[in-house]
């Protein structure tokens, strides 16, 4: 249901510093958050501390691998997830594990590609040469693939994404000569085992390649965002199990390893989506860990991830600790984003509704106000960059005429009904100017 929400309602709070192919795909942080909003629009309407204490690390200097890559410019922060553009490891991980990951590098930056047709005929052509040269099972043809998919995925056709993804990680697995097998254990055993004490014996074969782990990701993460949850859990509870497997091989602490939470986190995602709210729980909090340990306390990834989990407390009804999360998220995120940053604003949006169902309507209503200001000067920045109303600028207006339409319900339930008529026509003209359709359930709705 969740899925279908997300699919039906724009999500809110683009970035001014987004690439435009980022518009055509759902921010996994949002998809919950519109989740939220929805079941709040229909219905009318914990603090975490660390036991560790991680080593500080610079947000905007981090390298890792990420389950869905980031188009942002340099030295931002990585607020969006999207499947790995290169498919390879973090340096560090690279010097400690040669044999493992040596195929898999590439000097161009991937984060920099352009994914228009210009970009998928040359993947294409890529792909012809290399299968010519190296043979069809080549390391670097894997690559290609993953590549592909990641083109498809930036322009929305999930479909054809999924199928590269996949056939990446064939190629990954005839390269190291492994076999498929089926798997049945318990993803949270670091050492790949099960309740019962049995083994995964695909998890084992894979434990050398963490490049599997990461194909499983990908593929996982596209799944979810078709809404095939139950594959989408298989795919990434597999990811879990290999990379756990593998810290275990090379004797390395599983809260070292960024990848391994970026799995944790797209699994309680897609746990979520499937109402399994305690196991999301569970994985966001595993990732909430690995991310407070390798990038520090106070790192966006943390307050991701704290922002995730605030929203599942809100659909299980917990609205104390689902404030008390977003509230976290929030603190880590204004210091390092600013308060016009779309991040920010959609924890704002959280923390905004989360008082409407605790019936703080004076708290909800002054924070929609705020966030309706920070999108009215984006507005203005996208014209200006722009030169118009461009796509970027409508999409801005979309989402103000949102935080109207919350603005209206928030003024109808306290009983101002002509102030409640004033948001209403200004959300109805915000829709009109960026010129949804007439069936747009946004526009419905309001």
């Amino acid at each position: 249901t969740a899925l279908v929400l997300a699919n039906q309602i724009s999500l809110p709070f683009h970035s001014l510093t987004m690439a435009p192919s980022e518009r055509n795909s759902l921010s996994d942080e949002s998809l919950i958050n519109v989740a939220l909003h929805s079941q709040f629009d229909q219905n009318g309407k914990h603090t975490l501390k660390d036991k560790m204490t991680p080593p500080k690390v610079p947000n905007a200097s981090l390298r890792r691998v990420e389950s869905l890559p980031v188009m942002t410019p340099k030295n931002t922060h990585r607020c969006r997830r999207s499947p790995s553009s290169s498919g390879r490891h973090s340096d560090s991980e690279e010097r400690q594990h040669p044999t493992s990951v040596k195929h898999h590098r590439q000097s161009s930056s991937s984060s920099s590609m352009a994914y228009d047709d210009n970009t998928l005929e040359e993947l294409w052509e890529n792909l012809r040469k290399r299968k010519q040269i190296l043979g069809d099972s080549h390391p670097n043809v894997g690559l290609t693939y993953n590549h592909i998919g990641n083109c498809f995925f930036r322009r929305d056709e999930l479909e054809a994404a999924l199928t590269a993804y996949t056939a990446a990680l064939n190629v990954y697995k005839n390269s190291f000569g492994i076999k498929t097998r089926e798997f049945h254990d318990d993803p949270k055993c670091s050492d790949g085992s099960s309740a019962d004490g049995s083994s995964s014996d695909t998890s084992i074969e894979y434990a050398n390649y963490p490049i599997i782990a990461l194909c499983m990701c990908n593929i996982g993460t596209v799944q979810w965002r078709t809404g095939d949850l139950n594959k989408a859990i298989h795919s990434l509870e597999e990811s879990v199990r290999i990379y756990c497997r593998f810290c275990s091989k090379k004797d390395q602490k599983p809260m070292n390893m960024p990848e391994l939470s970026t799995a944790w986190y797209n699994l309680g995602i897609a746990y979520c989506l499937r109402a399994d709210f305690g196991e999301a729980l569970e994985a966001f909090e595993m990732a909430r860990i690995g991310f407070a340990h390798s990038h520090g306390p106070n790192h966006v990834e943390v307050a991701r991830v704290m922002e995730a989990m605030g929203n599942v407390y809100s659909l299980r009804g917990e609205i104390e600790r689902a404030i008390d999360c977003h509230r976290l998220a929030l603190k880590i995120k204004v210091p390092e984003l600013g308060n016009s940053h779309p991040s920010v604003l959609c924890t704002k949006m959280s923390i905004a509704a989360a008082n409407r169902k605790m019936l703080r309507f004076d708290d909800a209503r002054s924070t929609y106000i705020d966030v309706l200001n920070w999108q009215r000067t984006n507005l203005s920045k996208a014209r200006k960059a722009g030169g118009g109303n461009g796509k970027w600028a409508k999409s801005i207006v979309v989402d103000i005429g949102q935080t109207l339409h919350f603005l209206a319900l928030v003024h109808k339930e306290i009983g101002a009904l002509t102030q409640a008529m004033k948001y209403c026509k200004e959300g109805l003209e915000a829709y009109a100017e960026a010129e949804l359709a007439s069936f747009d359930n946004r526009l419905v709705m309001l």
